[in-house]
């Protein structure tokens, strides 16, 4: 088998239907399906088993988090390789094709990522990728551009978590998602390892998912970014950029922690700093490469200024 597509639901029954009617119309059909639910309470995994016997399920007694559920699913895999895809999404009926194609034809790509646009502004690009910024700032690359942007296919920092394609013995020998991260950021911490494993990551203008994103930012989200940024660097940077990068992460998340409170977004900035405290208190361990290419996919301080504003009026003003 080619392809095991993994969907990590948590009360997604409004959605799930949408999601897999468009995964089964695939041009591409050597494929699987993985459903990993975590602990719904909606009757999802029920509309599945009997509305798509095709579909596998893996149901959690608990909520076991973003990463370690799609763990699960990965070890239950029989595919080549593994196609992460969020509940909420739909797909074109190229999507599937278009994503693995690299791979078969190029060994040094590792893993490769679709643009994802609004589901209700198809005009609109919600991701193409994963950006990386010299201060520490990730997220994601091209929001709210024209859709006409990002037409050809180019190296990323990391792929998007909510529609991407990796490797299944990469992923496994890297060790998948890092599952103390529980939600957020675990994307970059992935193509950041994916690139000191000697692979690349690749962006796939053709595989296209339609993501029903929703803009609201609540506050515990905070928390988790800026705690896993932290960990993200620790992790995985060597000691030279370690010594450059980790200051000026720590200037950028005080920064961002601060400027919720002129913006009365107190509840973000109590959460942005108890992310940024736990980050220190709970460090893991390092495992750094001797070299690695992740460091020439970060964006320098023209890129950081050009993804500035978006992420500004999104995150302060909305």
């Amino acid at each position: 088998m080619r392809a095991s597509i993994i969907i990590v639901n948590w009360n997604g029954k409004h959605l799930l239907g949408e999601c897999l009617d468009s995964v089964f119309a695939q041009s591409f059909e050597d494929f699987e399906v993985i459903l990993v639910d975590n602990a719904s309470t909606d009757g999802s995994a029920e509309l599945v088993k009997e509305n798509y016997p095709r579909v596998r399920i893996i149901q959690n007694s608990e909520n076991a988090g973003f990463a370690r559920a799609n763990n699960l699913g990965a070890k239950a895999a029989g595919g080549d390789y593994l196609v992460l895809l969020n509940y909420d999404t739909a797909v074109e009926k190229g999507w599937l094709g278009a994503l693995l194609a690299p791979m078969e034809q190029d060994p040094t790509i590792g893993c490769t990522s679709s643009k994802v646009i609004f589901y209700g502004k198809r005009d609109l690009i919600n991701s193409a990728g994963t950006f990386f910024s010299f201060i520490g700032v990730s997220g994601s690359l091209g929001d709210a551009v024209p859709r006409t942007s990002f037409m050809h296919p180019f190296e990323l920092f990391a792929p998007t978590g909510a529609s991407f394609a990796v490797r299944r013995k990469l992923y496994a020998e890297i060790g998948g998602f890092d599952e103390s991260y529980f939600m957020y950021d675990e994307d970059v911490d992935l193509g950041w390892r994916i690139w000191n494993a000697g692979f690349r990551v690749v962006f796939i203008p053709d595989s296209i998912a339609y993501h029903k994103y929703s803009p609201i930012q609540k506050p515990y989200k905070y928390y988790y970014i800026l705690r896993n940024k932290f960990w993200t660097i620790w992790k995985n940077a060597r000691a030279r950029d370690l010594l450059w990068l980790l200051p000026l992460s720590f200037i950028s998340s005080l920064s961002i922690a601060l400027l919720f409170i002129p913006f009365l977004k107190f509840q973000n900035s109590l959460s942005a700093f108890r992310g940024i405290i736990d980050a220190f208190k709970h460090l893991p361990a390092r495992s750094p490469p001797r070299g690695s290419e992740a460091m020439k996919r970060v964006l320098w301080l023209s890129g950081t200024i050009r993804v500035f504003g978006r992420k500004f009026k999104k995150h302060f003003l909305a």
